[in-house]
């Protein structure tokens, strides 16, 4: 008999060994190294050295911080490369012993070896406020309570670009013309939603300090138009359309302020205006400076005689998208104009 137990026990581990398979009391409390794979919950070989398959909802893999001190730390799960420039990452659910306070998510790089290395230290990569969802990149502080911030900290040592956010959105195959079941491509969109008693409603707000030369915004609109339908390009469109009959709607405000010369808008080309134009003084570049050929007016009150100023009214039901003035118009008919001061009346396209 006492044989037959030693044969029995043999054969037992050596099948255990073969099909690598440990079992252990449920109240194991010491350290274990097994070599080889490990599977969990499947009875095919695992192909990894950790396989884990669960049949149950939400089940998988529980990692639980049951510190009983006054500051427990972080859950966590660790993700270390030793190879060369590898990098040792943190998935932690933090703590009351964690800077972060307790209750958020957080992926953090300890940089190249083991945690507390020397390159980077403890670094948040991306975090997640647990109470708001609020998402921070590349930082923990939301002073904005923004849904997203990111955070970039950057030490320009080239002549190149950095970006905070860079979004792209690209088209991969041709798009159907507006009017035909046309697609839009946005590469940025900025929505916020309240109600009359919130105040100031902003989709999309940027601000920048401090640099040599500072843009607040910053559009180009390149690259090749179709031209379809006579469908017009914008670098900056804007559009207003409310209700608030009490208040006044701009399509564009701006102010300028603080520099020895304060333009509040500039513009590099023609400006044409579908509307009046009101403003509290204006000034044209007449210089003599900026002149040359200067010669006297031949026959000037002779040709001012000619003009014929006439009353009218513009046909605003024909020509809507103009925006023409609707009331009683005093003034010159620019073909008449033309007849005796042909530089003074340019063709719009």
């Amino acid at each position: 008999m006492k044989k037959q137990i030693i044969l029995g026990s043999f054969l037992a581990f050596a099948s255990m060994a073969n099909a690598q398979v440990w079992t252990g009391p449920l109240n194991n409390t010491s350290t274990t190294y097994r070599l080889g794979n490990v599977g969990i919950g499947s009875s095919l070989a695992p192909v990894n050295n950790l396989y884990i398959q669960s049949v149950i909802t939400n089940g998988g893999i529980t990692v639980e911080q049951v510190g009983t001190g006054s500051s427990p730390g972080a859950s966590a799960l660790t993700l270390r490369n030793s190879t060369s420039s590898g990098r040792t990452w943190m998935l932690a659910s933090t703590g009351l012993g964690n800077a972060q306070g307790s209750g958020n998510f957080d992926i953090v790089d300890f940089g190249v070896g083991s945690p507390g290395g020397t390159s980077l230290g403890a670094v948040s990569r991306l975090f997640i406020q647990g109470t708001t969802g609020d998402v921070g990149i590349g930082g923990v502080s939301n002073p904005n309570n923004a849904r997203l911030f990111v955070t970039k900290n950057i030490s320009p040592t080239n002549p190149i670009t950095y970006w905070g956010v860079n979004a792209s959105a690209q088209a991969v195959s041709p798009i159907s013309p507006p009017g035909n079941g046309h697609s839009t491509i946005i590469g940025v969109q900025g929505s916020a939603t309240g109600n009359t008693n919130q105040g100031f409603i902003t989709g999309v707000y940027g601000k920048v300090q401090n640099g040599l030369q500072i843009v607040a915004g910053d559009f180009l609109a390149t690259g090749t138009a179709a031209g379809g339908g006579g469908w017009p390009n914008y670098a900056v469109r804007a559009i207003i359309n409310t209700n608030a009959s009490s208040t006044t709607n701009y399509g564009v405000y701006a102010s300028a302020s603080g520099s020895s010369i304060n333009w509040a808008g500039y513009f590099q080309g023609n400006v044409n205006i579908n509307g009046a134009a009101y403003c509290t003084s204006a000034a044209w570049s007449s210089d003599k400076k900026l002149k040359k050929d200067i010669k006297p007016l031949l026959n000037g009150m002779d040709k001012i005689k000619l003009l014929k100023p006439s009353t009218y009214n513009f046909k605003t039901d024909e020509f809507k998208s103009l925006n023409l003035p609707s009331e009683n118009q005093i003034g010159l008919i620019a073909q008449e104009l033309e007849q005796v001061f042909p530089e003074l009346v340019n063709e719009i396209p």
